[in-house]
């Protein structure tokens, strides 16, 4: 929740056609979750995380 609120407009509006779906849900592991070409997908838990460990996370799914 503290990443939405702190970078979320921010990466939006350096990305704006960067996909992104945010989904609030009670009692499951938050995650984050990358789809590349070729169906090839990969995700990482977002557990406790700060938000700019948050967005560390984003920007190694981006690469």
């Amino acid at each position: 929740r503290e990443f939405i609120q702190k970078s979320y407009v921010s990466l939006k509006k350096a990305n704006p056609t960067f996909p992104i779906l945010i989904r609030e849900c009670n009692g499951i592991q938050p995650r984050i979750w990358a789809r590349y070409e070729k169906g090839e997908e990969r995700s990482t838990p977002l557990t406790n995380m700060k938000a700019d460990d948050v967005l560390n996370e984003v920007q190694k799914l981006a690469k």
